[in-house]
């Protein structure tokens, strides 16, 4: 969910009109996905081993067998009641007048749900979140609010609704906990990549964690929807972990009363027989020093390494025949709607090393574009936005400096021209007898080169002007390699 909404943040506008997922019969989107993941050669033989055919299998097969999961799963479950208002069935004669929805109930019912082991510790984990516990009071409010800011500021609404903001910070907080293992596993190609929330530093990043009851801060989310039997689990696993704290003190206690008798049998020894060990104990403790001197002046290299990577940020090489700010296998990401283009146009993507596509000439993309075209094409849309832009007053100043764009101005602009831009994002319905209709339009989900075409058909009629502009407004001349770093962050990689 918090990878969908990252995708599409106009669903969280309050004044959005977007249904939640794509396609006007949801039954049947579902259903044909859910028969090729089942029929599918990685998990096919694996029902026919249990006796299990494929082809049986349907969308209320997932539904039969989450209740009966839930509901026989293990011998302690939850209510029934629960679990009939989490699938919304009624129940029979007056309980479905008198029992209602309780958050206990309902949480286990998640919980179960989910997937989580119902008979380990990890069932009591909480929801990933972001813990300023160890700050002071104020040290911790400000840290807040500063997060909560820069999160309002990459919003479309600029997250009014306090409580869609804070269920899409709670996504957030899910989705950094879980970034590792999304690189692994998310598509090259996926759009996702082109939201600021995937390829910014997110501030605070490194406070997201979960907890266990035992374990929780003041800032965890409260315990609920966990059984009597899992919270006695908890008073064990915090016994247990006491124990082991008092085990490793007693250790300590152990290893310093050996250590000072050692001491002081060493000190009882023979003052010869220590003359005679000191040039041994001189080399180890030369050795010793000189292997410590290795070992800083290794890290001290590696430290100042890392920090000329983070300094440079992009690499650039010599690949395809030309000087190329692109990395060797870069490719343009599919289906990119008109907002996501223009952000890798003026923004790029820093995470991948991407530069702004603004900056690319057509001999650095002619290895993958053939002829250039889908760059032409960009510059194109690009155009008639600056046109909208400039007519709305929110195009960058003719004064301003090479690092205007950012995440944050290009939104300011999207939202300067969305009334402008918004009647070529949508579908026209022609109904035979009837006024046009525009309520199959799904403008977030509409690719960019659809707009374009959109924009030469109202060009073709004088509806639209391009700019004639040159896309850079400066008075100086632009140089496409002036994002760089110094000529030492070039690294050949000829290809």
């Amino acid at each position: 969910m918090a990878k969908h909404l990252v995708k599409n943040p106009r669903i969280l506008s309050v004044s959005g009109n977007c249904k939640l997922f794509k396609g006007s019969n949801q039954y049947e989107h579902f259903f044909s996905i859910f028969r090729k993941i089942v029929n599918s050669e990685e998990h096919r033989q694996s029902f026919i081993d249990r006796g299990l055919d494929p082809k049986y299998f349907g969308t209320h097969s997932i539904r039969k067998g989450a209740v009966t999961h839930i509901a026989s799963g293990v011998t302690s479950t939850p209510p029934i009641a629960s679990i009939c208002i989490r699938a919304n069935w009624k129940m029979p004669g007056v309980m479905n007048r008198y029992i209602k929805w309780e958050s206990a109930g309902d949480q286990y019912v998640g919980r179960c749900v989910s997937g989580r082991k119902r008979l380990d510790k990890s069932f009591a984990e909480s929801i990933p979140y972001f813990d300023f516990s160890d700050y002071g009071m104020l040290e911790k409010e400000v840290k807040m609010r500063e997060l909560d800011q820069w999160i309002k500021d990459r919003m479309l609404d600029g997250g009014n609704n306090e409580s869609i903001f804070y269920m899409f910070k709670s996504c957030l907080a899910s989705l950094i906990y879980h970034r590792p293992w999304l690189n692994r596993t998310i598509h090259d190609r996926n759009p996702i990549q082109i939201s600021p929330f995937w390829y910014e530093d997110i501030p605070y990043a490194h406070l997201v964690t979960t907890q266990y009851p035992w374990t929780r801060t003041e800032d965890t989310p409260e315990f609920t929807g966990i059984p009597v039997d899992v919270l006695y689990l908890a008073k064990i696993e915090e016994q247990t972990k006491r124990i082991a704290e008092l085990e490793q003190r007693l250790k300590d206690d152990n290893d310093r009363v050996i250590k000072a008798v050692n001491d002081h049998m060493d000190e009882a020894l023979d003052s010869r027989a220590r003359l005679q060990r000191r040039p041994s104990m001189i080399e180890c403790k030369m050795q010793q020093y000189h292997e410590q001197a290795l070992d800083a002046a290794a890290k001290e290299r590696s430290r100042q390494h890392l920090e000329q990577r983070k300094k440079n940020k992009i690499l650039v090489g010599v690949h395809n025949g030309v000087l190329n700010p692109l990395l060797p296998d870069f490719v343009y990401p599919e289906k990119m709607n008109l907002k996501e283009m223009i952000d890798l146009w003026l923004v790029g993507n820093r995470a991948e090393h991407v530069p702004p596509l603004r900056v690319v000439t057509a001999k650095q993309v002619r290895h993958f574009d053939k002829n250039s075209r889908r760059l032409h094409d960009m510059r194109q849309v690009m155009r008639i936005i600056q046109k909208m832009a400039e007519d709305n007053g929110v195009w960058r100043p003719r004064r301003a400096k090479d690092d205007y764009w950012n995440s944050k101005t290009v939104l300011d602009m999207w939202n300067g021209i969305y009334d402008t831009v918004s009647p070529y994002l949508m579908t026209v319905t022609k109904r035979a007898g009837q006024a046009d209709s525009t309520h199959k339009s799904r403008p977030d989900d509409q690719a960019w080169r659809t707009t374009l075409r959109k924009f030469k058909a109202a060009i073709k009629k004088g509806e639209l002007i391009t700019s004639r502009k040159t896309l850079d407004d400066s008075d100086e001349p632009y140089d496409p390699f002036a994002w760089l770093t110094p000529l030492g962050a070039v690294l050949p990689c000829s290809i």
